[in-house]
Formats: C-alpha cells, sequence, structure tokens
C-alpha cells in the first residue's frame, strides 16, 4: 500500500472571484515560448478567465483576508498554488482584475 492510498479527496471551497496579484506566486513553469502558454493565453484573450478551471490555492493563516477570511485554518505550511500555475501566470501577465479561485478546507 502506497502512502498516496490513504490521502482524502481535497474539500474545496465555494469559487471566489479574486485580484491574482492576491494569491500565492505561482511555481517555475513551462518556458512562456511552449505552445501551451500561447494557446492558453489565446484562448484566455478570446473567451476569458474559464471559471470552470478554478485556480486551486492552499493558504495558510498569514493569507486570509476580505470576504473569503472565514475559510482559513491554522496551517504551519507555505502557501501554495495547487492547481493553476500556469493559468495564473498568464492571468498576471494579461493584468486581470479578477480571477476564480477555490481554497482547500482540508
Amino acid at each position: 500500500m502506497s502512502k498516496y492510498s490513504k490521502m482524502l479527496p481535497l474539500k474545496l471551497s465555494k469559487i471566489f472571484y479574486i485580484n491574482p496579484k492576491t494569491l500565492p506566486i505561482p511555481k517555475p513553469v513551462s518556458p512562456r515560448s511552449f505552445p501551451i502558454f500561447t494557446d492558453l493565453r489565446n484562448s484566455m484573450l478570446r473567451n476569458g478567465f474559464d471559471s470552470n478551471r478554478p485556480i486551486i490555492v492552499r493558504m495558510n493563516e498569514e493569507g486570509k483576508e476580505k470576504e473569503y477570511k472565514r475559510i482559513w485554518k491554522k496551517n504551519d505550511r507555505d502557501p501554495c498554488i495547487m492547481d493553476g500555475n500556469h493559468r495564473l501566470a498568464i492571468a498576471l501577465e494579461l493584468k486581470l482584475e479578477k480571477v476564480p479561485v477555490r481554497f482547500v478546507l482540508n
């Protein structure tokens, strides 16, 4: 039995629309010259940020603010983007004002 077989599914908050500048810095992602960046950037320019694919964020107590503060738990881990590093990097590049985000609750 692997150590991952005991992991519980992530419990996520509802979607919040948040200024991407307030989120943790995205992890290093593929070079901007990769086709995924061009395709994703063009899609976001054409269609906007797809709210069916929100950024998934794990935050600690220090990161709480505004309307979503009730979902925070004490946590000694660093905040991080669990899913959506490419989308967040492009949203920051495009200077989007709000992006859809769901927070990890467990």
